[in-house]
């Protein structure tokens, strides 16, 4: 039984590392990662994770599992249920972030959920998570991003939206967020731009 239980958890990460959100988007003009309908098992800074989060679409939960001990943790229910749901998870605070095509949803620690701290202008490709710093960013196909900032147990602190256009006519064309809190962009014009997330 635990090695059916083991089995269907890897099965499940390698098909979902097999698929895109949206193909035609080049893995080199995103901010941060490809989201996944499956949580990431390394950290911001590559420490392995033991825990991991997944969305089932045949009961249309979240659920969170230990996959060292093969143990269920808990199961979410999203305010958005079927459809595409891609997870964002943090260990070290222990909540959940659930992305769909059109909305967002934040489980803290407790399970309690934030419902659509921001609105997207387009589809989220990516998403630029550091946990450990609290920040959030998510990118749509129409290159506009969404900006959170959360405490250690996932509580939405502050939010931001911003359009494509970063200065004059130059839109964001990739980056990421470093470990000082700054969100470094390549604009298309070929400039860089550095923005200070927590300020």
């Amino acid at each position: 039984m635990r090695f059916n239980f083991l089995f269907m958890i890897i099965a499940a990460l390698y098909l979902s590392a097999c698929s895109n959100v949206n193909p035609d988007q080049s893995e080199s003009h995103i901010v941060g990662q490809k989201i996944k309908n499956v949580s990431s098992l390394t950290s911001e800074q590559g420490a392995e994770q033991h825990v991991v989060v997944m969305y089932d679409a045949t009961v249309q939960k979240i659920h969170q599992f230990d996959v060292i001990t093969g143990q269920y943790l808990r199961s979410l229910v999203p305010s958005i249920p079927g459809g595409k749901h891609f997870e964002l998870y943090s260990q070290t605070g222990n909540y959940v972030v659930d992305l769909t095509t059109t909305h967002i949803s934040i489980f803290n620690q407790a399970g309690v959920i934030t419902d659509q701290p921001i609105q997207f202008a387009g589809t989220p490709v990516s998403a630029a998570f550091h946990p450990r710093l609290g920040l959030l960013v998510v990118y749509d196909d129409l290159q506009s991003v969404g900006m959170i900032q959360l405490d250690s147990q996932g509580n939405v602190l502050k939010t931001w939206v911003g359009g494509s256009l970063i200065k004059n006519d130059a839109s964001i064309s990739s980056g990421d967020i470093n470990d000082n809190g700054q969100l470094i962009l390549a604009l298309s014009s070929g400039e860089i731009a550095v923005v200070d997330l927590i300020q």
